[in-house]
């Protein structure tokens, strides 16, 4: 079962229990820094939290 949380502006999902998605931490280190990769997770996260995957940060 799916659920959307107004309050909050997630999606739950019902699996044994309630379960949220959390935001993932952007991208940062390494030796060898690809911006243009970087940039493309980033924007990545955040369509996700657009669509309400999970939460804006």
């Amino acid at each position: 079962m799916h659920v959307y949380n107004a309050d909050s502006g997630e999606r739950w999902v019902y699996r044994d229990e309630w379960i949220r998605a959390e935001r993932p931490d952007e991208p940062t280190g390494g030796t060898i820094v690809d911006a243009q990769a970087r940039a493309a997770i980033v924007a990545l996260i955040d369509k996700l939290a657009t669509l309400a995957i999970f939460p804006d940060d």
